[in-house]
């Protein structure tokens, strides 16, 4: 991989809107391009993994600390009911994927199915406590932490790009 530029892209958090500037990385073999997210940043969406994070909870009536109400105050409730219902939609693959990197750390509580957020909310919150029992350093937030492990895609749409690219094209983005 070769670094090939930057590109600008809107990023709002507690109702500002920032601009922050993306590198792309390039695949020199195959010459294709993808986008390097922050941690923070979600894939085609405006809003932070922070926000979107204490947006879930909030519906779920969990209480969140009182900086994180900030984060989502200035967002419409259409976006925010969007995210809820891509969340949702997500929530049993996510709980899987989540919970299968737990066990494999060694954490006996196994993943069983079932309907809703809950399972994913409890295994982000297990996920990021155990990393806190393997690491001395500063950790980010749950939510972003969840987001950098699935590559920004925590409220992507379960629509696959097609992969391999096919022979003979070039100069293909898999980027947001």
């Amino acid at each position: 991989m070769a670094f090939d530029g930057t590109y600008p892209r809107k990023v709002r958090e507690a109702g500002v809107v920032h601009t922050v500037f993306i590198r792309r990385a390039r695949c020199v073999p195959c010459d294709i391009t993808e986008s390097i997210l922050p941690q923070f940043v979600l894939r085609r969406c405006l809003d932070t993994a922070a926000a979107v994070g204490a947006a879930v909870l909030t519906r779920l009536g969990a209480v969140i600390p009182d900086g994180a109400a900030t984060l989502f105050d200035l967002v419409p409730e259409r976006t925010q009911s969007g995210w809820r219902k891509r969340f949702a939609d997500r929530a049993s693959d996510l709980a899987l994927h989540f919970d299968s990197l737990i066990l494999s750390w060694g954490d006996s509580k196994p993943f069983r199915p079932s309907d809703g957020t809950a399972p994913v909310i409890d295994a982000i919150g297990r996920l990021w406590r155990g990393v806190r029992s393997r690491t001395t350093g500063e950790l980010p937030p749950a939510w972003v932490l969840a987001n950098v492990i699935v590559g920004g895609e925590l409220l992507s749409t379960r629509v696959d790009r097609p992969w391999p690219v096919q022979p003979g094209t070039t100069r293909r983005s898999r980027g947001p």
